[in-house]
């Protein structure tokens, strides 16, 4: 039953990628034209203007980063393995229009590299964004005391302390508090 979520949540990032990219380029190139066009020369003669490619960067961008966190919240373990799948797979579709010379003279070279990078980027990026919002959202803190319920010597074994969680550590009378990492450490009051 994973795996077969697992495919599902890459599909449906791939999916939502073409669904945000593609509407887009073809409404904006039918505002910048002025109307609808059939003809491919004049489709790829307003989108490869240098403000429309500079938009097309933005937008690309945009919607890997949607389609890197839905594919990694859809899977719900391992984001950055699932934004990983997702990655790969939409750089063999580049690949794969890169080897066809009709898709390939659609897009000027350098623009094709610039997608493969921002679009391996954004999905990687918004696979991270959303495996750092799991790891938030699993240690959200909860109070509890631990210890004697007077104030004592510091670092005493007597002292009362106020643990998130257990994200909170004693040592040698300082307290450490991480959130993923080691956030701050402040000198134990308590």
């Amino acid at each position: 039953m994973q795996i077969l979520r697992s495919m599902l949540a890459v599909f449906a990032g791939l999916v939502l990628i073409s669904l945000i990219v593609e509407p887009l380029e073809f409404g904006l190139v039918t505002l910048v034209n002025g109307g609808v066009t059939t003809d491919p020369d004049i489709y790829f003669r307003v989108r490869n203007t240098p403000a429309f490619l500079a938009t097309k960067v933005v937008y690309n961008t945009t919607a890997a980063i949607v389609g890197g966190l839905v594919a990694a919240r859809l899977a719900r373990r391992a984001p950055i393995a699932h934004g990983l799948a997702l990655a790969v797979i939409q750089t063999v579709a580049f690949g794969w229009a890169l080897v066809n010379p009709a898709l390939r003279r659609s897009t000027p070279d350098w623009m094709w590299a610039c997608l493969i990078v921002v679009t391996f980027a954004g999905i990687m990026g918004g696979s991270l964004l959303q495996r750092h919002r799991a790891l938030a959202n699993a240690y959200q803190p909860t109070r509890r005391q631990v210890g004697g319920s007077s104030p004592a010597v510091l670092g005493s074994p007597s002292a009362t302390t106020e643990v998130d969680s257990g994200r909170v550590l004693l040592f040698n009378g300082l307290r450490f508090q991480h959130w993923c990492h080691v956030r701050d450490v402040v000198p134990n009051t308590y």
